[in-house]
């Protein structure tokens, strides 16, 4: 990772704008983890919240530890706890990752390690539970990160409870990185108080409320209308967002980081919010694997006229801590801003600004 070198007057702006005790941590560790690349600072970032602290803490009172899922998960847990960590365990994949041993459940037990297996995958974690509990792992060894990873990610951009004060009769949703349609979905619950995975598929939204949801990947477009057709008012925009209508490269994997790119697979159009939503939005999601500041900049007038509300993701590029919070207070230096943090790594820092 590239490292920063950031201005004071830069640093003092934002931190002044930071309404909580919480934020000004959040900032000063990601400031630094941006100045150093020292994972002790994402470290400190996961023990501020309590699912992130009680992990961490099971982790250190351990001499080893396994990871079930040689993926993006157990690479998070890695770059904090790589000393700690025996091996990588997975179904599909074999050889070394991230210069740990990576072997199957078989060879695991044929060892007779007794260490605690940390499940880390996004998917299939029920699955792997199931599994380890068939082979004879005690339940007091299996830690399902998976399932935790899962409910921060329903909790990201909308658990701030300033947010509610916010709140409007009418809202125009822009969904930025709509990947399967699950932010748009807890979006509504958000809107109307709804608690719970399952609400999903009752009948009880309020229809006053629409989402715009920015989605070139075709595989991701299809699992939005599976997930949302019927259930909430939304339109699909099958372009990227940017700060002027184009052609850009674009890597389409059909997942969350399917993302703008030099050197993508193919070519997908993109445009501003201000051009596509009207002047309408109330509220601004952006998750865009880096090109959050070009399309806060395609944005621009929406924000000056509305003033929405935004949960913006602030860690894809080192200089996102300073450079997108800078860049809206430019825009309207009326916002104050919050941060959070959702993930057991360095993923998933979201700054709110209201």
């Amino acid at each position: 990772m590239e490292k920063m070198t950031f201005v004071k007057e830069d640093i003092d702006l934002i931190n002044c704008k930071l309404q909580d005790e919480l934020s000004k941590k959040i900032f000063s560790d990601r400031i630094h983890f941006s100045e150093t690349s020292d994972y002790k600072f994402i470290k400190s970032i996961v023990c501020s919240f309590d699912e992130g602290r009680t992990l961490v803490d099971r982790i250190e009172k351990s001499d080893k530890i396994a990871i079930f899922g040689a993926g993006a998960i157990g690479r998070q847990i890695e770059s904090i706890f790589h000393e700690r960590i025996s091996c990588f365990i997975d179904n599909h994949k074999t050889g070394n990752y991230l210069g740990l041993p990576v072997i199957s459940l078989d060879e695991y037990l044929e060892a007779q390690n007794e260490t605690d297996i940390y499940v880390c995958s996004k998917f299939a974690y029920e699955e792997i539970v199931k599994q380890l509990s068939e082979r004879g792992i005690p339940e007091r060894r299996i830690i399902n990160v998976g399932l935790e990873y899962s409910r921060l990610n329903h909790k990201q951009y909308f658990d701030l409870p300033a947010l509610k004060e916010h709140q409007l009769h009418e809202e125009f949703f822009v969904d930025g990185g709509g990947f399967d349609g699950s932010t748009s979905l807890d979006f509504y619950k958000w809107f109307n108080n709804i608690s719970g995975e399952d609400d999903e598929e009752k009948e009880i939204f309020n229809r006053k409320i629409f989402s715009y949801i920015w989605e070139p990947d075709v595989d991701n477009i299809n699992k939005i209308n599976e997930r949302l057709n019927g259930k909430i008012d939304y339109m699909i925009i099958k372009k990227g967002m940017w700060n002027e209508k184009t052609v850009l490269k674009f890597s389409m994997n059909g997942t969350a980081d399917s993302a703008i790119s030099g050197v993508g697979n193919s070519e997908i159009p993109v445009d501003t919010v201000d051009n596509v939503c009207d002047l309408k939005a109330t509220f601004i999601k952006m998750d865009i694997e880096g090109a959050e500041y070009n399309a806060l900049l395609g944005a621009e007038k929406t924000i000056s006229k509305n003033r929405p509300k935004q949960a913006i993701s602030i860690y894809h590029k080192p200089e996102d801590i300073i450079e997108l919070p800078k860049l809206l207070l430019k825009i309207n230096p009326e916002y104050k801003f919050w941060l959070r943090h959702y993930s057991f790594g360095e993923n998933e820092t979201v700054l709110y600004a209201l």
